[in-house]
């Protein structure tokens, strides 16, 4: 081959493999579905995201706010089996909560929402009984209203003043009796034989409103699947404060 003949061969195949690097940078790129950041990213990573459009839009038709208004909770470890959750909420504490899962956005509502935190939980779902210790079940019904209806929730139990001792802070809203809101400092209550069973708790939320949780619960071979959760307004939101910060 001469050198005329060697310098065409080369610039060919330079030309090839840059042609074969961009067809790659091509299919790469077309392969990596387009997001939209949410949150503030020159925070830590907790406090934003990258999110499909479709779940953009999604979230857009039920916070009815922009997006630059969003805030955000980025989870990658939770629950017994470490799923990585993303709540995205407005100020008034309006949410849309997702499970992430092989980049694919499941929202926790619905079946498929109970499935999931079933999913979460089944170990401790499924050990439940009249025995079992009430912190661990006040923690376990905190982390499901959480998962369920969004932030902003936090459990009652007997021992709320102790655990929350800023009494006041609590006694912003429209009713100032502390007797008021001590009437629902009820421990959770687990009934049923057998293999299904309701958990029943008091929660407080961020409006200052209480609501009494009924978690239905069937459990099978060590493992618990949420049935159905019914929620009850119990005072309206207002009535009380959020004493917790944030």
């Amino acid at each position: 081959m001469g050198s005329v003949a060697r310098v065409k061969y080369r610039m060919a195949t330079v030309m090839t493999i840059g042609g074969l690097a961009c067809l790659v940078a091509t299919v790469t790129a077309a392969e990596r579905p387009p997001t939209i950041r949410i949150g503030d990213s020159a925070k830590p990573q907790w406090a934003w995201v990258d999110a499909p459009p479709a779940v953009v839009r999604q979230t857009m038709a039920t916070l009815k706010s922009p997006v630059e208004q969003w805030m955000v909770n980025n989870v990658i470890d939770y629950g017994d089996t470490s799923q990585h959750v993303v709540v995205l909420y407005n100020e008034n504490w309006e949410s849309c909560r997702f499970v992430i899962q092989r980049e694919r956005w499941i929202r926790l509502g619905g079946e498929e929402g109970l499935k999931m935190m079933s999913d979460m939980f089944g170990k401790r779902l499924g050990a439940l009984n009249a025995e079992t210790n009430m912190d661990d079940v006040g923690r376990l019904c905190g982390s499901l209203a959480y998962l369920h209806k969004g932030p902003k929730r936090t459990y009652l139990s007997s021992d709320f003043w102790t655990r929350n001792p800023s009494q006041n802070a609590w006694m912003a809203g429209t009713i100032k009796e502390k007797r008021t809101l001590k009437q629902y400092f009820i421990d959770p209550k687990i009934r049923g034989d057998g293999a299904e069973k309701t958990l029943t708790c008091w929660i407080i939320t961020g409006k200052g409103g209480v609501e009494q949780w009924q978690i239905r619960i069937s459990q099978r071979e060590g493992t618990g699947r949420i049935v159905g959760i019914t929620v009850n307004e119990v005072t309206k939101e207002g009535s009380f404060s959020w004493g917790l910060v944030p």
